[in-house]
């Protein structure tokens, strides 16, 4: 007989049977029993009585089914009254298609609304917001054929901005020097350096050693962007036009028929009759008459040397400043002109080696020499874009709106035909709109601006256009009445939200007031008049008297009725202007009137005092006398 390790005896297999079916609890199996901790069994024991009771061949719903109708299975608490039979009869939906098209749908207008929606930042926001002065020593081949590559750094020689931002630094408006970071924001040249030296002096650790590691980038302080020192690029300051009119609702407006030919992206007014394909798609900066209908400019070296020297003598009169007033060292200011006099070294030092082989032929100065020598009369709606600007020296573009171009080709026949100059009222004006690529498919002639440029579409009242034919008014007059409602309930859709805005502002207001104060403001009452006073002054006009001789009787009544008063008879009587021209007896007599009326006061006092006994006893009932 097998022994344990202890020296005992081993029970038997038919033993551990034996005693396992004796311990069987009455209730439940041995699962729920073990799992709810009353009795303990051996593993053994569990598998062999399962083996017993169930067989391994049999199916494993048989299994479950026949613990369900033996009660060995048990489940207790509030989730097991609920029913779930409506689980059996569960299908999947029979419309899937539907859906799956209603969602291509919703993934199709959400794909088109981000397309709609540009991100700009950084190289393409400078890009598409700006004008360049540009390098004529390099070709420029890529800018050429897609408007959105980005113009190098080394080839820039300014970038073009409008006054109007401050320097982050000095917070000067008058910035000194100014040159642009990679995200579009403006600093004094000295500011700058400063900016980016600020926080590069190494820490000495003598314990360690340790020397941090320089930053080569810093955040801007405006915008939180990533910029670097060696991206900077100088800028010059353009002056507005004060002459310049934008397009206003109501006012009659100008528009310029331009001519871009196919692949060129210079397009020109049809009335300065120059072949925009003869200037290289970029002209150059001597063309100063050029310089609105174009975003990009080749700027010769003369022209790069005195931008910097202009540079070189405002940061000198800056410093001279600064030491006078502030006592300032100047370490900055140096580093500055140090870095404009290698700038203008190297410009210098250019050899005409340097110098591309298309750009070596000189290009007339006067404007009038190259319309004589080309022309517009080979291009037409075959082989160039024809269409309507206006506004030119604004940073956003102004075009003809499409319904507007429907008249005109309807009218006109081709678009090469059109009118140089369009006069006519403007109706309405949309703004907010931004070049996309859908937008460029739907409008080729944009080729030329870059992705995220802004653009607005100008409508056009034709009933102000005389040389418009009746025959083609009256084909569109429905669509033109049409955007008229839509424009004038839009406006007054406007207005109505401005008046809610400019109510809530008001109801703000109060609150805060109240708030801090405890009561309501007064409120502003505004006089109005009667409709009495309105008849009045209707008859007062009928009879031919005029409202100040209605006013001058009125106010002479009034200064007589206040130098009246009235006596203890109730009779008015006029009154002395001095009290001190009144006689004795007077006083004397008034010191009797106000003595005799306290007297009385005083007796009608002591006979309510008198009258009024409240007497109070045990009952519940109170009498007086």
């Amino acid at each position: 007989m097998p022994q344990d390790t202890n020296g005992a005896e081993a029970p038997k297999m038919n033993d551990i049977h034996l005693n396992a079916s004796k311990d069987k609890p009455k209730r439940g199996n041995l699962h729920s029993q073990s799992r709810r901790g009353n009795s303990r069994v051996p593993k053994s024991a569990k598998v062999r009585t399962r083996e017993q009771k169930h067989p391994p061949n049999n199916d494993f719903e048989l299994n479950i089914q026949d613990e369900l109708v033996h009660g060995n299975l048990k489940a207790r608490g509030r989730k097991t009254q609920v029913s779930i039979n409506h689980l059996l009869d569960f299908q999947l939906p029979e419309r899937e298609k539907e859906k799956a098209s209603a969602i291509m749908s919703v993934r199709r207008k959400g794909k088109r609304s981000e397309e709609d929606h540009i991100h700009l930042h950084g190289e393409s926001f400078v890009n598409a917001n700006f004008k360049f002065l540009v390098d004529d020593r390099f070709t420029y081949k890529e800018q050429s054929l897609d408007p959105n590559i980005p113009i190098p750094r080394e080839k820039i020689v300014r970038v073009e901005a409008t006054k109007g931002q401050s320097c982050p630094i000095c917070l000067t408006e008058d910035i000194v020097a100014p040159r642009m970071i990679s995200c579009g924001h403006l600093f004094c040249h000295t500011c700058m350096l400063s900016f980016f030296a600020s926080g590069d002096e190494p820490l000495d650790n003598a314990n360690t050693g340790y020397v941090p590691r320089r930053k080569k980038h810093k955040e801007c302080p405006l915008c939180g962007t990533f910029v670097r020192q060696e991206k900077a690029v100088p800028v010059k300051f353009v002056e507005l036009n004060k002459s310049m009119r934008i397009p206003q609702v109501g006012q009659l407006d100008t528009f310029e028929l331009m001519c871009k030919p196919h692949g060129s992206m210079l397009p020109l007014p049809v009335h300065l009759n120059i072949d925009p394909m003869s200037l290289d798609h970029f002209p150059a900066v001597e063309f100063s008459e050029l310089a609105p209908y174009t975003r990009i400019m080749k700027c010769s070296n003369q022209n790069a040397i005195d931008l910097y020297k202009k540079d070189l003598d405002e940061i000198k009169t800056q410093f001279e400043l600064d030491r006078a007033i502030y006592n300032d060292d100047g370490k900055f200011a140096k580093l500055a002109m140090e870095d404009v006099k290698l700038r203008i070294k190297a410009y210098e030092e250019t050899t005409p080696e340097h110098q591309p082989v298309e750009q070596s032929q000189s290009l007339p100065v006067d404007i009038s020499q190259l319309s004589f020598k080309a022309g517009l009369e080979k291009y037409d709606d075959k082989n160039a874009f024809f269409f309507y600007q206006t506004a030119f020296e604004a940073n956003t573009r102004y075009f003809l709106s499409p319904l507007d171009v429907k008249v005109l080709i309807t009218a006109f026949g081709q678009y090469s035909n059109f009118p140089p100059l369009l006069i006519a009222q403007v109706e309405d004006v949309h703004h907010d709109a931004v070049v996309t690529e859908s937008l460029l498919q739907k409008y080729k002639y944009f080729g030329h601006l870059p992705i995220g440029s802004d653009v607005t579409f100008v409508d056009l009242d034709w009933r102000s256009v005389s040389d418009l034919p009746p025959d083609v008014y009256h084909k569109f007059a429905p669509e033109l009445n049409s955007r008229r409602r839509k424009s004038a309930l839009k406006k007054q859709r406007e207005d109505n939200e401005k008046r809610r805005h400019e109510k809530r502002l008001e109801r703000e207001q109060e609150e805060f007031y109240m708030r801090e104060n405890g009561s309501a403001p007064a409120p502003v009452i505004v006089p109005t008049v009667p409709l009495s006073a309105q008849h009045a002054r209707v008859q007062r006009a009928q009879e031919g008297r005029s409202d100040d001789q209605e006013s001058a009787k009125h106010g002479t009544q009034s200064q007589l009725s206040s130098k009246l008063e009235k006596t203890i008879w109730g009779t008015s009587i006029p009154t002395s202007e001095d009290p001190t021209q009144r006689s004795e007896e007077d006083l004397a007599f008034e010191k009797m009137l106000e003595n005799i009326n306290q007297q009385k006061q005083s007796e009608s006092r002591g006979k309510k005092k008198k009258r009024m006994v409240t007497l109070l006893s045990s009952n519940n009932s109170r009498g007086t006398l």
